[in-house]
């Protein structure tokens, strides 16, 4: 298998299985005639659930991808 096709069936299962616990808590809060304070809370920590788990995965990724050194100098060294 393509390493590629690999990686991305990985991070896809991890953002999937990863949703499941906090999205049933806000279809809960949505569905059941609950007040308005608790809607908020429960979409509340579904978006700050969600953004959590995207850096949790992702971070390694994005690390490596954004904080590699640049390998053609600096270009203010070159303008001396």
């Amino acid at each position: 298998m393509n390493s590629v096709i690999v990686v991305e069936l990985y991070y896809g299962f991890l953002s999937t299985f990863s949703i499941g616990l906090s999205y049933l808590f806000l279809l809960r809060a949505r569905i059941i005639q609950e007040g308005a304070e608790k809607k908020l809370s429960a979409t509340t920590g579904f978006i700050t659930g969600q953004l959590i788990m995207f850096i949790l995965i992702y971070y390694a990724s994005l690390h490596l991808a954004l904080g590699r050194p640049s390998t053609k100098g600096n270009p203010l060294k070159e303008l001396k």
